[in-house]
């Protein structure tokens, strides 16, 4: 009774759960045979929790989060997977660099400032939930750049302050700041914007809040709204909020004038027009052969271990 109570040496539940962490590893290669991309994912966590010394799960993960659309995670995945293979598993994906080049693209990093703050809001980019939280203090936030599409809208929604909404484009690289002016619900007024035509950019108070129909929820006092759109001059019009009121307001846009009626448009002309009679001759003398197509191809890498 005492040998069968005494505790397995550890060598065997090592060994159980590497036997563990391989079922889980070929589970979730066949998931991913089968584009079952959640189920996947689940087994290569449990597999990495088993054995988390396992370079190949976190590049597995990777490309799980990859084909889901989720940059961030799938760029953590494949960096760590980088700094951890060994030589030897890094040679079987030579472009683990290119990869990682090429996710990074897909990832945007926003800084949000709300003027309050409120451990419960919602942050939401295109109606999906990247934060709770916002507060004076920056919160950093990594979201996924969709394919074809770098537009979307930043939602900050809270109990104790009525919701707000800016226009997002979303880039990789440099931080993008964003300041949210959150306004009590008991302390703030409402002002609808239109435009005549539509399409125009609206600014309140120098802040970039989006295209008509546009609905802001405002502290009381003066505001100034600024309608901007190609080819019409800006409207600068200003507004009073009063509380718990809505404030309609058109902003009507004028024509302005064409580049073709302005004195030193056709001062450049002439300009170009002399520079054109030259240009040709040297081009000519200065032709050289033209390089070879390029491309920088596709990358290729593996779809799991």
């Amino acid at each position: 009774m005492l040998a069968t109570s005494m505790p397995m040496p550890a060598f065997a539940a090592d060994t159980n759960d590497q036997a563990r962490a391989a079922e889980l590893k070929r589970q979730g290669g066949l998931s991913m045979d089968k584009l079952e991309f959640a189920a996947a994912e689940e087994a290569y966590k449990q597999a990495l929790v088993l054995t988390p010394s396992d370079a190949t799960l976190h590049y597995n993960l990777g490309k799980v989060h990859q084909a889901r659309d989720n940059y961030p995670a799938a760029l953590d995945e494949l960096e760590q997977f980088a700094q951890s293979a060994s030589p030897e598993l890094r040679a079987k994906v030579p472009r683990i660099l290119e990869t990682i080049a090429e996710v990074r693209q897909r990832v945007a990093t926003l800084s949000i400032v709300c003027t309050e703050s409120d451990i419960d809001a919602q942050l939401q980019l295109d109606a999906i939930e990247i934060a709770r939280g916002c507060s004076p203090t920056p919160r950093i936030v990594r979201v996924s750049i969709p394919h074809g599409r770098s537009e979307a809208t930043l939602k900050v929604g809270s109990v104790k302050f009525r919701a707000q909404q800016l226009p997002v484009t979303l880039k990789p690289g440099p931080i993008l700041a964003f300041r949210v002016d959150l306004v009590a619900r008991a302390t703030s007024g409402t002002l609808r914007v239109l435009t005549e035509p539509m399409g125009a950019t609206i600014y309140v108070d120098g802040q970039l809040r989006g295209n008509p129909p546009v609905e802001l929820y405002l502290k009381p006092g003066s505001h100034q709204v600024v309608a901007k759109l190609d080819l019409y001059n800006d409207a600068s019009v200003p507004v009073i909020i009063e509380l718990d009121k809505t404030k309609d307001l058109t902003v009507p846009l004028s024509k302005g004038a064409l580049i073709t009626q302005k004195w030193w448009f056709w001062t450049g002309v002439v300009t170009v027009v002399a520079a054109a009679v030259i240009v040709p001759s040297v081009i000519a003398a200065n032709t050289e052969k033209k390089p070879a197509d390029g491309s920088l191809g596709q990358v290729q890498a593996p779809l799991r271990f």
